[in-house]
């Protein structure tokens, strides 16, 4: 074997039988099991914990896990009540959009109404035929003139002589 180990290897098993190659991978470093056995060296510079310390991390840890899940709680309950908010204020809006064409038509109707209502001829022919009433004859009217100390009911004859 000795004379082998200077000569170049063409393969793996020329190699193995030559014992350069080991049989079994290098064991890994466990942890000691027992409280007399040192750590391994990566385990070294890392301070060990305490059960007090590891309880009071995890005790730590789950109360900010807590607080986050109440903080995202919090959130979501005050993003669903602006949703609520939205949709409410929506929904009055729609009504008072309603209610604005509603007076609007109502407003159309009633300028419609006046606007025939306006009309001298309809109001003549409706006071003549609906209400009974007819033109005044030459002894109903009267004129009356205010300032003038002797104030005389004048007729509409005698009114359209004086006028110029």
């Amino acid at each position: 074997m000795g004379g082998r180990q200077n000569q170049a290897y063409t393969s793996y098993e020329e190699k193995w039988w030559a014992q350069e190659i080991p049989n079994s991978p290098p064991s890994r470093q466990k942890r000691p099991r027992q409280r007399g056995q040192t750590l391994p060296d990566q385990l070294k510079g890392r301070p060990a914990q305490s059960r007090v310390q590891r309880r009071k991390a995890q005790a730590l840890s789950r109360f900010l896990m807590y607080m986050t899940l109440a903080v995202l709680a919090a959130c979501l309950f005050m993003q669903v009540n602006r949703y609520a908010q939205i949709a409410q204020r929506t929904k009055k809006i729609s009504a008072l959009v309603g209610q604005i064409q509603a007076l609007e038509s109502d407003k159309a109707n009633l300028e419609l109404r006046l606007s025939a209502r306006e009309n001298l001829k309809r109001v003549r022919d409706e006071a003549m035929y609906n209400l009974g009433m007819d033109y005044p004859q030459e002894g109903q009217v009267r004129v009356v003139s205010i300032g003038t100390a002797a104030a005389q009911p004048q007729t509409a004859a005698n009114s359209a002589e004086l006028a110029p």
